[in-house]
């Protein structure tokens, strides 16, 4: 048995134990099926801390989530919050899912939202049924993305 202790890292600040920057991050697929139950204003404004903690999970950018927190506020706040919920979820799609649009920059680079966005870009401009296997349709996905897939697993979790 070994007397060695792990460093846990710390906040240069105050010296409070720090998460690891190898944390978890939230699933983007859960995101969306999230986002898509949204049904009234009450779930909209009970989700926000869920938006802002998978941004941060994302983007290790706590301007960047307050940013988008300031600005769905505005969104709320401009649009009739009943009529308007499904323009409000497309909205924060696109804040999460097309930042470059918005003219931020990407939450990260080589992380499954991009795998995701490719997944869902090549579903809409090959697929308006998918009337094929589960297998038969994975392997033309794989052959047609010029970047690592989704495995299998969240390929079939992704079309739920």
């Amino acid at each position: 048995m070994s007397n060695q202790t792990t460093i846990k890292p710390k906040c240069q600040t105050c010296g409070h134990i720090t998460a690891s920057n190898s944390a978890l991050r939230l699933s983007s697929i859960e995101f969306r099926r999230y986002v898509n139950s949204i049904t009234d204003l009450d779930k909209l404004i009970i989700s926000k801390d869920y938006f802002v903690r998978f941004i941060k999970s994302y983007s290790k950018s706590k301007e960047y989530a307050d940013t988008f927190l300031k600005e769905l506020e505005k969104i709320i706040e401009k649009h009739n919050r009943i009529s308007d919920i499904l323009y409000i979820k497309i909205w924060i799609f696109n804040y999460i899912f097309n930042p470059e649009e918005k003219g931020q920059t990407s939450l990260h680079s080589n992380c499954d939202l991009n795998k995701e966005k490719y997944l869902y870009k090549y579903l809409q401009s090959n697929y308006s049924d998918i009337n094929e296997t589960f297998t038969t349709f994975y392997e033309n996905y794989t052959q047609n993305i010029a970047q690592t897939p989704f495995s299998k697993n969240k390929v079939s979790r992704a079309l739920l």
